[in-house]
């Protein structure tokens, strides 16, 4: 069984509610979107429960049947891995947004070059520049 001393847990849950604190202000700064900020908040509810409650680990530790710090392994590697494939996704939503804004610009300065070449057989001025 693991036992951690009162001054530790007490550092561990300040540090977490510091954590959630510098979160909330990034919010509300609009440097951090709630979108990500959930994964922020998860890390120090997790941090805060292992801390705190450090005979959780023992309960994950028996249903899984590993030893203490094997199953901290694994636990912090499913985290790791959630956090690897959310920004995975990220970077893919934005490498799509970022394709079809090239072909967009694309197209205009296409469309605007025609403009500009019917303007010029015309013999009017070239006002789009």
């Amino acid at each position: 069984m693991m036992e951690i001393a009162t001054h530790l847990r007490v550092i561990i849950g300040i540090l977490c509610f510091t954590l959630v604190g510098i979160i909330i202000e990034l919010i509300r700064q609009d440097r951090l979107k709630e979108h990500y900020a959930i994964i922020w908040l998860l890390t120090a509810v997790s941090i805060f429960i292992f801390g705190i409650w450090p005979n959780s680990l023992n309960a994950i530790s028996r249903i899984v049947r590993l030893h203490h710090l094997t199953t901290l392994s694994l636990v912090a590697f499913l985290f790791l891995l959630a956090i690897v494939l959310h920004f995975t996704l990220a970077i893919s939503q934005l490498f799509d947004r970022n394709r079809r804004l090239t072909q967009e610009v694309a197209w205009l300065r296409f469309e605007l070059e025609q403009v500009r070449e019917t303007k010029r057989s015309d013999g009017t001025q070239d006002l789009v520049t």
